[in-house]
């Protein structure tokens, strides 16, 4: 391929099509191909030597020599799709019994770090044609595609819809009359399948078809000057990375701004309560954020995010969510300000639909209610005047805030009490 000697996987210069110099010499079938925000690759396959090390059917390799790192699962059967989750960790299915040093039936998430198989375990006795495909939504839930039989605790037709948490089978069951291959979740939620059925959700579909997602796909793009969150929840598709823009002249040109991490990640800023925590690991990305930013104020400005994601039987498809916002980001030294920030449950979550008052030094108040990720803002609050912030929630209790507004103010948040 490429006008060289490659075995199995190989990497092309994307205008001549030639192969260049990586070349990790795979000695069987490599099915799946995963690349990490780190540029690592994480491949799956029928291999058992790739990147000069014995590797059995699954291996992560250096971008730029091809050779594979220590990470190293052992899977004792065939690997065909691997999906990243937001979080990092893997998921891997196929047609195995064992993989990352636990059983496994045909389904597994691994760890990112030490290859091992974490306690998630829909448990796919699905028989000897194994789980050909993933998709993974927004809230973490994982659409899985398979030859048919008992996933998750349930009897499912070859198509089923796992929580992301506990590893069981949700309602959803479109009962295909024949094998589903691949799967993938489009930006609106529905779910599209490819396969050998002429039957699917109680419609006549040869061999493709589009299904309706009985959950809703939220998100909304926060543009504030020294940061920008994506947040997403619902039946979209989780993303394993995303990559902010900007632009100054209405989308003619682009700046490239940084790769954002997931808000689970960031730093829970210091309270009264104690010092800065880090918000807890979750299956699920309440959000996408990149901080230190220092975007033009007074003018006219696009704000581009792109979601990179990838899903299917044999690494059948690579996909790209792009969501544009105009923003207008008011002076510091302006007559009015903006006040936002987000309101958080003890353990580290976005509150949504909690209440946040601000009252001026008049005693006029104004509402603002917090968005599916716990996300406020106040917009045209007089710059110099004194105010408290307070928040009204029915099972939480948030200690007030009080300040003077002298510009934009950006990541007031407010955590409840223990």
């Amino acid at each position: 391929i490429g006008g060289a000697g490659r075995n199995n996987i190989a990497r092309l210069d994307p205008v001549t099509g030639l192969a260049d110099s990586f070349d990790p010499n795979a000695n069987n079938r490599v099915y799946t191909i995963s690349v990490q925000a780190n540029g690592k690759i994480v491949v799956g396959g029928q291999f058992t030597i790739i990147g000069l090390a014995t590797r059995l059917r699954i291996a992560r390799l250096d971008g730029v020599t091809g050779v594979a790192d220590s990470w190293d699962p052992i899977c004792d059967g065939d690997v065909y799709s691997i999906v990243l989750q937001s979080n990092g960790k893997l998921l891997a299915c196929g047609r195995f019994g064992m993989i990352g040093g636990q059983p496994r039936n045909n389904i597994a998430r691994l760890d990112p770090v030490t290859g091992s198989a974490d306690s998630w375990d829909p448990n796919a006795n699905v028989g000897l044609q194994g789980v050909y495909s993933m998709a993974v939504q927004a809230d973490g839930k994982v659409v899985v595609a398979y030859g048919g039989g008992i996933i998750a605790g349930q009897t499912r037709l070859r198509l089923a819809r796992i929580d992301g948490v506990t590893g069981l089978a949700d309602s959803f069951d479109p009962a295909p009359n024949g094998f589903v291959y691949a799967v993938a979740v489009q930006s609106d939620g529905k779910i599209l399948a490819a396969g050998d059925f002429t039957n699917i959700g109680g419609q006549a579909r040869n061999l493709f078809a589009r299904l309706s997602n009985d959950t809703p796909a939220l998100q909304g793009l926060s543009v504030l000057a020294p940061v920008l969150i994506w947040g997403r929840n619902g039946s979209g598709p989780q993303f394993s990375r995303v990559t902010f823009e900007l632009s100054t002249d209405n989308g003619a040109n682009y700046t490239f701004l940084g790769e954002a991490t997931t808000s689970r990640t960031a730093a829970r800023p210091a309270t009264g309560k104690g010092p800065a925590q880090l918000m807890p690991d979750s299956i699920q990305a309440s959000g996408y954020v990149l901080n230190g930013l220092s975007l033009p104020l007074g003018q006219n400005i696009l704000i581009r995010g792109r979601g990179f994601y990838r899903s299917s039987f044999l690494d059948g498809s690579e996909s790209t969510e792009e969501l544009v916002r105009a923003a207008f980001l008011n002076s510091p030294l302006a007559a009015n300000a903006s006040v936002s920030g987000q309101v958080l449950t003890t353990d580290g979550r976005g509150l949504s639909n909690a209440i946040v008052l601000l009252t001026g030094a008049g005693g006029n108040t104004r509402t603002a209610i917090t968005s599916a990720f716990g996300y406020y803002q106040f917009d045209e609050v007089g710059a110099g005047q004194f105010v408290v912030l307070s928040v009204s929630s029915k099972r939480y209790l948030f200690t007030p805030q009080a300040m003077t507004v002298n510009g934009n103010i950006t990541e007031l948040n407010f955590t409840a009490e223990q």
